[in-house]
């Protein structure tokens, strides 16, 4: 028998760690010993420079396809027939077009696989924290950074984002834009319900979330599924085995890739996510370059934002869900459990990889927000982007959410969000409700 390897070891306490995992994050995590098992299981920290080439294709995710169908089964209501069937519709067309992108992607711009990911910047929150703002204004430097839009990453290909492009290009030519009457007919389908929580659109810069769907790799299922505590524990990316981690973290980055070779190769990586945190220490140890902006909220407010906004999409097909109901408790308990552990990343990431801003000092200055961001990042900005981000941030000044909700509406008081992160309440100095 031959002998154990230390990546074989570390597999295991994975393995061991993993199990149960939901029952071990809270009050204290075990981080310290997770880590070392991560750090084990994964392979050691390579160049950017020698990842050139380290691509995957499009990976199935079986545990979460069937756990979502034995909790659709359990929970079926006819009423969400129509959405999951067309939704389903959608995944399965969206994913064809995908392979067929990526295979032309070989066959046309093979220079993609050679392209460099070099320090990316990955903003990442829980939901409802500032992290649209700060993006968008980030995006505006336009120089350095290759933000993503949402099409680009619905669709994460070379050529087809060039066909996307190439239409967009001939549109204004054509009787009655018809390319943006498409566009605009989408976003008006799929995101006016949330336009004043988070303005959306095909067209806009936006978070990486649907690469991530691509392969139900993502929280947003608790959208469409809202008994979330059954599918949790499939969501802490960084809690699976390193045989499911490894081929979907090879896919993402072969996307990442494609992103920048598009944008054209020399720009950097800007992204945000705010479903990232369980997902942070395996992109870490893909990306060891990277750099990671953690915003942070008074968690009985973004708590509450969150569950309004996950409550309108089960109001769309799940009517039986009530505001107040268990399904609202148990998305907020994952909230606080992701509270924990995005700060818990600082025991694993540096210092100078890792920084933390108040979504109060984004709220109050965004601009002065920026400029410290930029400094963290070792950057300065050029004259062209300041003026950007001053006519952006005096429209910011002027902008008033339309965003109402109540976090008792879903049987949750504020104090029991804050007895459950009261260090975080201290740490920051938020006001306790």
């Amino acid at each position: 028998m031959e002998p154990e390897t230390v990546t074989q070891r570390g597999r295991a306490a994975l393995t061991r760690l993993s199990e149960g995992a939901l029952e071990r994050l809270p009050e204290p995590l075990r981080i310290d010993a997770f880590e070392r098992a991560v750090r084990a299981a994964l392979p050691q920290a390579i160049t950017p420079s020698a990842r050139r080439g380290v691509v995957g294709p499009l990976p199935e995710f079986d545990a979460m396809r069937g756990r979502t169908a034995e909790v659709y089964r359990a929970t079926f209501r006819p009423g969400s027939l129509p959405v999951t069937a067309g939704i389903a519709l959608a995944y399965t067309l969206v994913r064809g077009l995908v392979r067929a992108g990526h295979v032309a992607d070989d066959l046309l711009y093979p220079a993609w696989r050679a392209q460099p990911v070099d320090r990316p910047v990955f903003m990442f929150a829980n939901a409802r924290s500032g992290t649209t703002l700060l993006h968008r204004l980030m995006a505006l430097d336009e120089e350095r950074f290759a933000p993503v839009k949402l099409y680009e990453t619905v669709f994460p290909s070379v050529a087809l984002n060039a066909a996307f492009a190439s239409i967009a290009a001939h549109d204004p030519a054509w009787l009655g834009h018809p390319a943006r009457r498409v566009v605009d007919g989408l976003n008006a389908l799929f995101f006016s319900g949330w336009k004043d929580i988070h303005p959306m659109g095909l067209d806009k810069h936006e978070e990486d979330e649907a690469t991530f769907c691509m392969t139900m790799h993502t929280t947003t299922l608790g959208l469409l599924f809202p008994e979330i505590d059954r599918l949790e524990d499939l969501f802490w990316f960084d809690h699976l085995p390193a045989e499911v981690r490894e081929p979907f973290l090879d896919f993402y980055e072969g996307t990442i890739k494609r992103h920048l070779f598009s944008a054209g190769g020399e720009r950097r990586l800007l992204n945000k996510n705010v479903f990232y945190a369980p997902r942070v220490r395996s992109i870490y140890g893909r990306f060891p370059d990277a750099v990671f902006i953690y915003l942070i909220r008074a968690p009985h407010q973004s708590i509450g934002s969150y569950l309004d906004m996950f409550h309108r999409a089960w109001a769309v097909h799940r009517k039986d869900v009530r505001k107040d109901g268990p399904e609202a408790r148990a998305l907020a308990e994952m909230a606080i459990r992701q509270y924990r552990y995005a700060l818990e990343l600082r025991k694993v990431i540096p210092a100078s990889q890792f920084l933390v801003l108040r979504y109060d000092d984004i709220a109050h200055d965004p601009g002065l927000t920026v400029e410290r961001l930029y400094q963290h990042l070792g950057m300065q900005p050029s004259p062209a982007f300041q003026a950007r981000l001053a006519e952006a941030t005096a429209a910011q000044r002027s902008f008033r959410s339309e965003h109402k909700y109540a976090l008792e509406d879903f049987g949750i008081s504020a104090e029991w969000v804050h007895e459950q992160l009261r260090d975080v309440y201290e740490e920051f100095g938020f006001d306790a409700p």
